[in-house]
């Protein structure tokens, strides 16, 4: 792959992991920034292949995440009267102790939590 294919490689990867996009998304994305020197076809062909990669594993998650967890401890946090900002900051320090442990959790603009193992 070329340096624009591996780029838009991994865009692909970032959006189908994210969990925030459809296939149909994804290869809309591929349109706006596709260039003269990749490869369409080997492109667009990935993007079920991510979706697959990531559906199968999906499969091996236990059936509450640590995301669910995050979550959980927000909504606990809220009916007590603590502010999230606090449990926000904390979060975000603990996040930059997962790649240790081959893990990647990214915050969304509505305090979410996306946890993925990193490829």
């Amino acid at each position: 792959m070329n340096e624009t294919e591996t780029y838009i490689a991994n865009q692909i990867r970032l959006n189908v992991w994210s969990g925030l996009t459809v296939l149909d998304d994804v290869q809309d994305m591929i349109t706006e920034i596709l260039e003269d020197d990749a490869d369409e076809e080997i492109l667009r062909g990935l993007v079920a292949q991510e979706f697959e990669r990531k559906a199968d594993a999906e499969n091996s998650w236990p059936e509450v995440t640590d995301c669910d967890k995050l979550d959980a401890a927000f909504q606990k946090t809220k009916h007590n009267g603590v502010g999230q900002c606090k449990l926000m900051k904390y979060s975000k320090k603990l996040m930059n102790l997962w790649p240790f442990y081959g893990l990647e959790c990214r915050f969304s603009g509505r305090n979410r939590c996306f946890k993925r193992r990193l490829p």
